[in-house]
């Protein structure tokens, strides 16, 4: 197979027979996540838009799953039509979903967007902070690291230790 990001999303759909939809979901997620893990990360988007149909609808899993490939592989365009995506079918607050985003966008270099992602979550939960200050760790903005680690505490959410790992690292490189 040939990958073509502008047709990655687009392209004719052939309803799949009607049967158990968590098993066939389930199905592609397994292929996605396999596809990535045995290092062919672009078949997983492929085959993606290969069986998006209304009938078979991603679930949060898949969202995951797909957004870590674009992450891996540096696929922005691919990853902000997956975005897209998500949101339409209303995936917006979603505790996999969402620090999965903020992931992407920074393995992709749009640090900005990460934020945004990040400050329009209603009530961020540890895994949304660990990403976010990770991804402003990882490019040198460690003032605004510490200050969302700051804004975690206020809002008495417990660090993990991914947290604490990475706000350690923080100050080592801050001075």
């Amino acid at each position: 197979m040939h990958f073509q990001p502008h047709r990655t999303f687009h392209g004719p759909c052939t309803p799949p027979v009607r049967s158990n939809y968590s098993t066939k979901i389930a199905l592609f997620n397994t292929m996605a996540r396999g596809y990535t893990c045995v290092n062919d990360p672009l078949r997983a988007i492929i085959v993606f838009s290969h069986v998006l149909c209304p009938s078979l609808v991603p679930d949060d899993y898949t969202f995951s799953s797909l957004l870590n490939t674009c992450s891996k592989v540096k696929a922005l365009e691919e990853g902000k039509q997956l975005h897209c995506f998500a949101l339409k079918h209303g995936v917006r607050d979603n505790v996999y979903v969402v620090p999965t985003l903020i992931n992407m966008y920074t393995a992709c270099g749009d640090i900005d967007v990460s934020r945004r992602v990040f400050d329009k979550i209603e009530e961020p939960c540890v895994v949304a902070y660990n990403a976010i200050i990770t991804s402003l760790a990882r490019n040198s903005q460690l003032n605004e690291a510490l200050a969302l680690f700051r804004e975690m505490q206020e809002r008495s959410l417990k660090p993990t230790d991914v947290t604490m790992l990475v706000v350690l690292l923080s100050c080592v490189l801050h001075g």
